[in-house]
Formats: structure tokens, C-alpha cells, sequence
């Protein structure tokens, strides 16, 4: 047993063991309290990435229909193309043509005046 002398010693460690464990168990809850806050974070984040990944892989599908459907689009392409410059030529020819035609006299032009003999 204690000597009758080391009661208040002792018990000044208890309470100061006391006080530790007491200032371990509002840490350990502050620190749990994070960890909750963290998991939540975590699991909205998940949910987040999952629907990332769900529109990717609709993505996917339609740009891979797209690159189907891109020879067809290209060909397309070049003939609407071919056909705007043939259309173009044509009508910078019709210009040419016209504007190199003699410009026709009137119709209804009179006959010259000739001066009087005499």
C-alpha cells in the first residue's frame, strides 16, 4: 500500500491522467467527426465520377457511329463541293460569253439623215 503522505500526489496524477484521456476522447471525436465529413465528400465524389463515366460511354457509342457514317460524309462532302466549283464555272462563263458579245443596235433606230444634193 501508499504511505499516507503520497495521497495528494497520486491523486494529482489521476487527474492529470484524468484531463489526458478526457483531451484524447475530444480529439478522437473532432477527429471522427472529420472522418464522417470525409466519407461523405468521398461518396458524392463517387457518385459524381459514376455518372462521368456514364456519359463517356454514351459518348463513345455516338463518336463511333459518327466515324461510321465519316467515309460516306467525306464523299458526300467532295461531290457538293465539285458541284458548287462546276456551278461557279459555268456561270463565269455564261459572264464571259455575254460580256464578249457585240453590243446589237437598237431597234428602233431611224435611218441616217442624208444632206441634200445639190
Amino acid at each position: 500500500m501508499s504511505a499516507p503522505g503520497d495521497a495528494p500526489e497520486s491523486h494529482v496524477l489521476v487527474n492529470y491522467r484524468l484531463a489526458r484521456v478526457e483531451e484524447a476522447i475530444i480529439k478522437l471525436s473532432e477527429t471522427t467527426e472529420q472522418l464522417v465529413r470525409l466519407e461523405e465528400k468521398h461518396l458524392e465524389t463517387r457518385a459524381a465520377l459514376n455518372r462521368a463515366f456514364e456519359s463517356i460511354r454514351d459518348l463513345q457509342g455516338r463518336v463511333a457511329a459518327v466515324e461510321h457514317q465519316m467515309p460516306k460524309l467525306t464523299l458526300a462532302m467532295g461531290w457538293v463541293f465539285a458541284g458548287v466549283i462546276a456551278i461557279v464555272a459555268l456561270a463565269g462563263g455564261l459572264v464571259w460569253k455575254v460580256s464578249a458579245l457585240p453590243i446589237p443596235a437598237p431597234l428602233h433606230q431611224t435611218a441616217p439623215v442624208l444632206p441634200p444634193r445639190g
